[in-house]
């Protein structure tokens, strides 16, 4: 029966693994947010890996309970133990490296200490004494824990947030093995039904929360972490709720209660130390609060597609540029294929080590700077370039002429496609000047106009969490990967200079979803003639905003700059007091990182991924959109108190340090490597080419 016993735990342990990799690739899958919402839990019913580890589990916890009934305790608990080991191993074949020390170790802790905590327990003696309402001592007080565990979880994020939801969703799942065994014990017994009842209960909201917490974990963070909190803390929990409430072992001595508290400090140690270690990360998600990354992949020739490149001037295309020459940096071959520049007296950027093919590009209607390929004009020499190229991979940045015909070629030749989505379609309305009554029809169309373009990429990027709920907030159906867009931050290193009068700094385009009017207005509310506000940027609503300034009065308060160079950008920076960015289409604005770089608070709408950057209180203040008094009074706050506005711009490059372009250039390098066809792939598609020949 031992061997039997054993045979099942080890078959169990490997369920467990298993089940806990693809359930947690199926959160992943499900939703990019690390908030497990409503929405997130209907797509993971719907999702094969999700539902696939849900069966792993059932089976898993099925023979680890038949393996329970043939041995006892201390001989099958410590093999089930090997689960987050084995967790660990999977993910490093999934990511194709060899597990860190830090990460064996703390495996081989996790499974040391608790197998020796389970040993240790099991070996004493029965006979204690049960205490009177055992049942409900053992809910309200782990019930407390678990709350405690659920609003650290609710109040942070990324790792702290993985591990309290994990030990939360552990010390739930402790619960409910106590009150399965109370309630054992009471049938057996009394058998009231009152109390049967409630334990019945206890242990339906148990598991309920429980499930929830470590689905929460898994959007949080890796699956070795999950899986070892929980294996650590769920016996934890229900050992020494037995042993105090239930009677299931006297008191014990001196010396076994010190052993029991190493091998339990042992397992947590190994839990801190799997949370620790920094591991790539995995294609279907990435987290907005990034971790230091060291990838070895081999060079590849990349061709990146962009509809606008500099010296065109928007985010777009400042990312599309670092992102080229970070590439090349590594020691990639890349070339970036775009619109010519319609701006022929500026001159155009030096990219070092970057290969960049123009095609012809005509002015559209809609905006004096957006330019535009003609599709039928681009097609076929775009074809014949990349026949020559023979890139491994096409990365489109966005859905434009220039991405839909490089997406037509990629499928045609069989080239893996990545996808980043810069663009809200509903942000595109301050353009058209299309009429109101229109737009929610327009906005349904453009929504699934774009779902279908990002459909046809092997992987789907955009620059952070908010940006990637919106797609699947609007059905769009696959994985998104967040990925920061990046900034070069010793380029924007804090001055400690300002200008001689207090000054307030907008950086953007001057279109209609940037909301400088509510800037205007709060500077004409803020009773400081002295104050004054820099606008840098250009766009088509500029000339408005500058006869709007003239009515409020504040011509000789208000600069408008227009476009600027580069280090007239960077000594704009320097010299204001605070940052403001009422725009309420943000998708992460680098302008904000780069402020927050040069050690400037912010003052920005609670809107869109704004939120992600300006942390209350700390890096600066966020405001309601539109509400124009309330922006009033936070930037004149930051105004009043200097001391105040340098302590939350050294909080903002703090912050803002975790979005380093070799960072970013380095999770690209991962998500190219993840849509690189394996060896079977390829077989498969050389017979298949063979046979048609």
């Amino acid at each position: 029966m031992i061997a039997l016993a054993i045979s099942f735990a080890a078959v169990a342990a490997v369920f467990l693994a298993l089940a806990a990799r693809l359930q947690h690739r199926g959160v992943r899958a499900s939703g990019p947010s690390e908030r497990v919402g409503l929405g997130t839990i209907a797509a993971m019913l719907r999702n094969r890996q999700w539902l696939s580890g849900s069966a792993m589990l059932g089976a898993g916890t099925g023979l680890h309970l038949v393996a329970l009934a043939l041995a006892p305790l201390a001989v099958v608990q410590p093999i089930g133990a090997l689960a987050p080991a084995l967790t660990t191993v999977l993910n490093a074949r999934a990511t194709g490296r060899r597990p860190s020390r830090s990460a064996i170790a703390g495996a081989l802790a996790v499974a040391g200490g608790i197998g020796i905590f389970v040993v240790v327990s099991a070996q004493q003696p029965v006979g204690g004494t049960t205490v009177r309402y055992a049942e409900s001592i053992a809910i309200g007080l782990i019930g407390l824990l678990v709350a405690v565990a659920a609003t650290i979880a609710w109040r942070t994020n990324g790792r702290i947030r993985c591990l309290s939801s994990a030990v939360g969703g552990g010390m739930a799942f402790g619960l409910v093995s106590t009150l399965v065994r109370a309630g054992a014990q009471e049938f057996f017994a009394a058998q009231r039904i009152p109390v049967l009842l409630g334990t019945a209960v206890g242990i339906g909201v148990a598991v309920t929360v429980g499930a929830y917490l470590v689905q929460q974990a898994y959007s949080s963070g890796a699956s070795d972490v999950v899986i070892a909190a929980v294996t650590v803390f769920d016996p934890l929990v229900s050992i020494g709720l037995g042993a105090a409430l239930l009677g299931e072992t006297p008191a014990p001595t001196s010396g076994v209660l010190a052993l029991e508290i190493l091998a339990a400090a042992t397992a947590v140690a190994g839990i801190v130390l799997l949370a620790r270690n920094r591991v790539a990360i995995e294609p279907v998600s990435a987290h907005y609060e990034q971790e230091t990354l060291v990838t070895a992949v081999p060079p590849r020739r990349i061709l990146i597609g962009a509809d606008t490149f500099p010296p065109d001037i928007n985010g777009a295309a400042n990312f599309g540029a670092r992102l080229a020459m970070g590439l090349a940096a590594r020691g990639h071959d890349v070339h970036v294929i775009c619109p010519q520049t319609i701006q022929p007296d500026v001159p155009l950027p030096a990219l070092p080590g970057v290969t960049v093919h123009r095609f012809p590009a005509y002015l559209t209607p809609i905006h004096p700077t957006l330019s535009t390929c003609l599709p039928w004009q681009i097609a076929g020499p775009v074809d014949a370039l990349i026949d020559e190229l023979r890139p491994d991979v096409i990365h489109v940045q966005a859905h434009f002429v220039m991405g839909r015909v490089l997406a037509k070629v990629a499928r045609r030749r069989q080239v893996p496609l990545v996808a980043t989505n810069h663009f809200v379609p509903d942000n595109a309305f301050g353009y058209t000047r299309m009429p109101k009554w229109t737009r929610s029809s327009l906005s349904k169309l453009a929504w699934s106009d774009l779902n279908r373009f990002l459909r046809k990429a092997n992987a789907v990027t955009t620059p952070t969490p908010r940006a990637a709920q919106l797609l699947t907030d609007h059905h769009l159906g696959q994985p998104v990967v967040p990925i920061s867009c990046g900034i070069d931050l010793d380029h924007f290193k804090p001055s400690g200079g300002t200008s001689v009068e207090p000054t307030i700094l907008f950086v953007g385009r001057l279109d209609e979803e940037k909301r400088v009017p509510d800037l205007l207005r709060a500077l004409a509310r803020m009773e400081r003639p002295d104050v004054r506000l820099e606008v840098v940027g250009d766009g088509g609503c500029r000339s408005e905003w500058e006869a709007l300034s003239d009515r409020l009065g504040l011509a000789s308060r208000v600069t408008f700059h227009g476009f600027v160079s580069d280090d007239e950008l960077t000594a704009a920076y320097a010299r204001c007091d605070v940052f403001c960015m009422p725009s309420t289409a943000e998708l992460q604005s680098l302008v904000t990182m780069e402020a927050m770089a040069a050690g400037k608070p912010v003052v920005a709408a609670n809107a869109m991924a704004l939120p992600h950057l300006v942390r209350p209180g700390k890096t600066g203040w966020l405001f309601e959109p539109g509400d124009v008094d309330e922006l009033a009074a936070r930037v004149r706050e930051l105004i009043d108190d200097p001391a105040t506005a340098t302590r939350m711009g050294a909080a903002g490059r703090r912050l803002v340090a975790q979005h380093g372009i070799d960072e970013t250039v380095a999770r690209y390098e991962q998500v190219y490597e993840s849509v690189q066809p394996t060896r079977s792939r390829v077989e498969r598609e050389t017979r298949r080419l063979v046979r048609a020949a």
